[in-house]
């Protein structure tokens, strides 16, 4: 069962820019589980910036769709126009990963399946 918390609403308040770094700075990073609210397009920034994952698993219900990252000066006018494209649905944003992650019709997780999900079938022991 998944613990009851509450995840911050407000963009500045929650992990996604963490999370980003994060998948910036461990470019071995094959696996990824977040149960936190993030945004559909934080989502798709952790998918096109972490070159080597495989394994996403995200909450649907915890999803924001919405581009809410402000245009980083380092982004192409394209790229920003593609993440607000991609991000405006979680339908969008899923075909957007399946792509990314090379991996056909990858879901967001609903709470149920999430709650199921186990990381030890990706560890070596």
């Amino acid at each position: 069962m998944l613990p009851d918390f509450t995840s911050p609403v407000e963009f500045q308040d929650r992990v996604d820019s963490l999370l980003v770094l994060m998948a910036r700075s461990c470019p071995e990073l094959a696996v990824l589980m977040i149960r936190e609210r993030i945004s559909t397009a934080t989502l798709l920034i952790i998918a096109r910036t972490a070159q080597n994952l495989h394994h996403l698993y995200v909450r649907r219900s915890q999803l924001v769709e919405e581009c809410d990252w402000p245009k980083n000066p380092d982004w192409t006018d394209e790229y920003y126009q593609w993440l607000r494209v991609s991000s405006a649905s979680v339908e969008a944003t899923e075909r957007e990963i399946s792509q990314i992650l090379e991996v056909e019709n990858w879901r967001a997780l609903s709470d149920e399946h999430y709650k199921m999900t186990s990381l030890t079938k990706h560890v070596d022991h």
